[in-house]
């Protein structure tokens, strides 16, 4: 070998574990030969300038001593394989809606109990922060697990980790086993109930929560009257839509009963915030009172939010129950 084809094996084989590296040489310095000899077409009275060329030429061809270590090496180039990556898409699914509810919900927690006076603004700033820094934190921790468990693991216990169709290979009878697909997607009954939990604490709110409490002396913003009987009546309503949510997202299926119900629900709840607007002064009047503005001046625009809310929700409903059950078998309708 020239010093050339020596310095280019060494290049190559020390990216490469030792067990493997004196036949790996072997085997590029014989390639490397060959290619040098096809160029002078097997002359062996070659000039040692026409020599050195051919080997520069053959070693071209062969290309970086790096991207040739990649093509002996054992070891696989991807950080999480087309074995267990499926596996990395699933727990990514389930796993960072997880730990992103349950880090915004104890940061609020925590900074509701610790901090003396908590305001809307740095709850927020707490929750996000912490938030997001724990969705990467589980990011990271799975993406490191699944890659030592693909250099690790031999490829029979890969597999396990898999979907069974995976394993066992698809067939025509997994569609007579196959579970019913799901009409409703988890996320949207979830994102409701977080809905409905955010409007059950408006009540119990105090206007220093959002940096006004100086217009009625740390007071709610519903006005105190209320709690005679619509209060409670609104969080009845509420109850109602979590039990309803809590339906849809434990069947996940659309039915007739369930779309009435939706309805109905929602309808009664217009008419009562109609009723409650229109006879009630809904917001504490001393929020007013220090600003000098009229307290029922909100009352109309109220109303028309209300059922422009209503009528669109009702519409999305309907929507969403004709789309699930056109797509439905036949012989299921």
């Amino acid at each position: 070998m020239s010093s050339l084809t020596e310095k280019y094996v060494a290049q190559v084989v020390r990216r490469l574990p030792e067990n493997s590296r004196a036949d790996i040489a072997r085997e590029i310095t014989a390639t490397l030969s060959d290619m040098a000899d096809a160029r002078l077409g097997g002359d062996e009275y070659a000039s040692p300038a026409s020599a050195e060329a051919a080997e520069r030429a053959a070693l071209e061809e062969l290309g970086d001593p790096s991207r040739l270590a990649l093509r002996y090496s054992e070891s696989p180039r991807y950080l999480i394989g087309p074995e267990l990556f499926p596996v990395f898409t699933r727990l990514m699914a389930w796993l960072l809606p997880i730990v992103a509810a349950s880090a915004l919900a104890v940061n609020a927690l925590v900074y509701v109990l610790a901090t003396p006076e908590p305001a809307v603004g740095g709850m927020i700033g707490v929750m996000v922060g912490n938030g997001v820094l724990a969705v990467l934190i589980a990011i990271a921790v799975v993406t490191v697990l699944l890659a030592l468990a693909e250099r690790i693991l031999p490829e029979k216990d890969k597999a396990q980790l898999t979907a069974p169709a995976t394993r066992s290979g698809w067939s025509v009878d997994d569609l007579v086993r196959e579970r019913p697909v799901r009409e409703i997607a988890r996320p949207e009954p979830v994102a409701s109930l977080v809905i409905l939990a955010v409007m059950a604490l408006l009540p119990f709110l105090p206007t220093s929560f959002f940096y006004v409490g100086h217009l009625n002396d740390d007071g709610g913003f519903l006005n105190p009257a209320l709690w005679d009987g619509w209060i409670p009546a609104y969080l009845g309503f509420l109850m109602v839509f979590a039990l309803i949510e809590a339906w849809r997202l434990t069947s996940g299926r659309w039915s007739t009963a369930m779309l009435a119900t939706m309805i109905v629900a929602d309808a009664a709840f217009a008419v009562f915030l109609t009723i409650a607007f229109l006879s009630q002064e809904v917001l504490d009047p001393a929020l007013f009172t220090a600003t000098g503005g009229e307290p029922g001046w909100y009352q109309g625009a109220a109303v028309v939010l209300i059922w422009a809310v209503t009528v669109w929700d009702q519409v999305a409903t309907v929507k969403a129950y004709r789309e699930a059950r056109s797509l439905r078998p036949a012989a299921r309708r």
